[in-house]
């Protein structure tokens, strides 16, 4: 996918997506998922396909992306990221870690950056899908090599989408 057309689908997808604060975003976190560089697009694309409530709304940003609006002030100003640290630059670690914060703060995405993680801290509807690292808070934990490449994008959906009917029958305001 070409720089302009990520831009244009970010685009639209902040349009679709309203922030509302009463309902907490949804968020899918990928740890370690250099190798696969598709299989954030591949999650969003099966999360439209099956997460009936959010009626195709959700966005693959990968690390390309996310670089690309954290370097450009007009970008980060449309996600609520006016500027970025006076020490550091806004594509250095801190500045992307502020951009990630935004967007997955507006829900509906699937994040996939080092740094995603770390910016995420604390969004109890953030889930975090690791594909080696064992160091760290994930909720799943897999070996890809195990898996037939084609089978990870709808193990993990479905994964999550488990998850979410279970943490919203305990959360029941958050469903």
């Amino acid at each position: 996918m070409s720089s302009l057309s990520s831009l244009s689908a970010f685009h639209h997808w902040l349009l679709e997506v309203s922030h509302d604060d009463t309902t907490p975003p949804n968020v899918l976190i990928l740890g370690d998922a250099l190798s696969y560089p598709q299989l954030a697009a591949d999650i969003a694309h099966h999360l439209n396909q099956f997460h009936d409530s959010n009626s195709g709304k959700w966005l693959a940003l990968p690390t390309v992306l996310i670089e690309a609006i954290a370097a450009d002030p007009s970008q980060r100003r449309l996600v609520g990221v006016d500027a970025a640290c006076e020490k550091c630059p806004p594509t250095s670690a801190c500045g992307i870690r502020k951009v990630i914060a935004a967007v997955a703060a507006r829900g509906n995405c699937v994040l996939d950056s080092v740094y995603a993680a770390a910016a995420t801290i604390g969004m109890t509807q953030a889930f975090r899908v690791s594909l080696s690292n064992p160091q760290g808070s994930w909720h799943v934990r897999l070996d890809p090599s195990l898996f037939p490449a084609s089978c990870l994008a709808p193990i993990i959906g479905d994964i999550y989408l488990e998850w979410l009917e279970c943490h919203c029958d305990d959360h029941p305001h958050q469903k």
